[in-house]
C-alpha cells in the first residue's frame, strides 16, 4: 500500500515534493520515546490523570478516567506504540488512587448466589462502570460550602 500511495502521490506532484514532505516524518519517527517510556512512574501518572478529570468534573466515572488515561497516554508517548493494556492499567491505577473515592449508594445486597457477578459479591443488577467517583479534595471543598447557597 505505501508502495502504490507514493507512486500515486509522485504521478499528481513530483518525486521531490513528495520526498520533502516525507523527510521531517521520517525524522520525527526516529525520535519517538521508547514503549517504556509509559507505565515507569505509575504513581506520578494516577496522579496527573485524577488531576485532570477532576479538574473537568466534580464526580465522573470509569469511562471519563479512561477517556483521560487515553488523552495521557497520546501525550506520554508522542506517536510511539502503546504497551498491551495501558490504558486499561491506567484506568485501574486512578480508580484505585488514595485520592479517588467511589461516592455511589450501596446497592441491595444479593440474596442468592445467582445474583452475584464478579467482582465476587456484586450484585449483577448494577451495571459494569457506572460506580460514580469523586476526590477527597473535592469532596472537602463541597463540606466547605455554605448551607444557605
Amino acid at each position: 500500500m505505501l508502495a502504490d500511495w507514493r507512486r500515486r502521490a509522485i504521478a499528481a506532484t513530483d518525486e521531490m515534493v513528495v520526498d520533502s514532505l516525507l523527510a521531517p516524518a521520517r525524522a520525527a519517527a526516529q525520535e519517538r520515546p521508547a514503549q517504556a517510556a509509559f507505565g515507569s512512574a505509575a504513581e506520578a501518572e494516577a496522579e496527573e490523570v485524577l488531576a485532570a478529570v477532576s479538574g473537568r468534573r466534580t464526580t465522573f466515572r470509569r469511562r471519563h478516567v479512561l477517556a483521560e488515561a487515553r488523552r495521557y497516554l497520546m501525550r506520554t508517548l508522542a506517536g510511539a506504540t502503546a504497551p498491551p493494556r495501558a490504558v486499561e492499567g491506567s484506568t485501574e491505577k486512578v480508580l484505585a488512587h488514595a485520592g479517588c473515592l467511589d461516592i455511589a449508594p450501596p446497592g441491595i445486597p444479593p440474596r442468592t448466589p445467582a445474583c452475584t457477578g464478579p467482582p465476587a459479591g456484586t450484585s449483577i443488577h448494577r451495571a459494569v462502570g457506572s460506580a460514580t467517583c469523586t476526590t477527597r479534595s473535592l469532596l472537602a471543598a463541597g463540606n466547605r460550602l455554605p448551607a444557605d447557597v
